[in-house]
């Protein structure tokens, strides 16, 4: 059940492969300007940096996926995609900052022309 006044603010980001760390730069600073620090927020999207082992929080330090990797840890936020969804890599992520928010996350067919699994998840 919501309670009364929860606010949620909702992400969906696109990346494209191969941009330079200033393209990643500017989106954490979209983040940090637009994501609540008292209320909960769902980041989603293909984020195009498969050099994130999320599992062990360690990257490359290329100025894409170190900044990236940092804003998360930093923001506080969970990455709720455990399993690959382009080939063996795990471009498209879930980030939230209320670990009860979201859940039962799965991958499901790709869609249309896409090369990429489908995420689904389930929030409350």
């Amino acid at each position: 059940m919501i309670s009364e006044g929860f606010r949620l603010r909702f992400f969906v980001v696109y990346r494209p492969p191969h941009h330079q760390s200033h393209d990643m730069e500017l989106l954490i600073e979209c983040l940090c300007r637009y994501t609540s620090k008292s209320h909960a927020n769902i980041v989603t999207g293909d984020f195009n940096c498969p050099g994130i082992n999320w599992s062990t929080l360690h990257t490359q330090n290329d100025g894409v996926h170190d900044v990236l990797l940092d804003y998360v840890i930093s923001a506080g936020l969970t990455q709720c995609v455990d399993f690959c969804t382009r080939g063996r890599n795990t471009l498209d992520l879930v980030f939230t900052n209320d670990d009860q928010l979201v859940n039962s996350v799965v991958a499901d067919e790709t869609f249309g022309d896409s090369d990429h699994d489908t995420v689904k998840f389930l929030s409350f």
